[in-house]
């Protein structure tokens, strides 16, 4: 029991000195490459601690190429912005002017609304409202709203945009959230000349102000 106290305390220290040397940040704002090397290093430090057979100097010689290599790259990356568009990736616009650009959704592997979810983290529930909106290498969702949005949310009378067609098919729950039925959506589809299964998206607030966008 005392080596693998002693084991897990090396093991620990060396750790925390080794994420404190490659400066990482909060996990939500890796890049693919820092992320790979932190798991990397977790699963690696775990091993001499469950299997006291496992030599502790193999585990940390491991570690060290690891964090020398996170940080070679960190250095070339800033210098070298092929290098570093390889590495990382580029932020790629997902919202221009209110509309989402379907293709760009589609490569990315997202969905309306996973798109709509980050939006309304951030107090927007209308993509309409969205003048361009960035997915950025971290994953993350960066967000300018159009002027006329860029007021005092506090005092702002918020009547959200919710999806009641996503990529051609019906959220009966969003549906029935606002009161209506597939007898309603059937009148309004009718009067816009559109059916479900070509429709991109569609919204609709309380006050029946719906929002529509075919299928590229």
């Amino acid at each position: 029991m005392l080596i693998i106290l002693l084991r897990t305390i090396i093991i620990y220290f060396f750790i925390i000195f080794s994420f404190r040397f490659m400066g990482k940040r909060q996990l939500a704002e890796m890049q693919p490459y820092e992320l790979v090397v932190t798991v990397l290093i977790s699963e690696i430090a775990s091993k001499p601690i469950q299997n006291i057979e496992n030599p502790l100097l193999t585990a940390i010689f491991s570690v060290l190429i690891l964090v020398c290599l996170e940080v070679i790259i960190s250095y070339i990356s800033i210098y070298n912005i092929k290098i570093r568009t390889l590495i990382s990736g580029q932020a790629t616009p997902i919202i221009i002017n209110g509309t989402i650009d379907q293709k760009i959704l589609a490569k990315m592997r997202l969905s309306v609304e996973d798109i709509a979810s980050s939006l309304r983290q951030k107090d927007i529930f209308n993509i309409s409202d969205v003048d361009f909106a960035l997915i950025e290498t971290n994953g993350k969702l960066s967000i300018y709203e159009k002027s006329s949005n860029q007021i005092n949310k506090a005092q702002k009378d918020i009547n959200p945009q919710l999806i009641i067609i996503d990529n051609g098919n019906l959220i009966s729950n969003n549906l029935k959230t606002l009161g209506h039925d597939v007898i309603w959506l059937d009148k309004i589809l009718k009067k816009e000349k559109q059916n479900i299964e070509k429709i991109f998206i569609m919204t609709c607030n309380s006050n029946n102000n719906y929002y529509i966008v075919p299928k590229d």
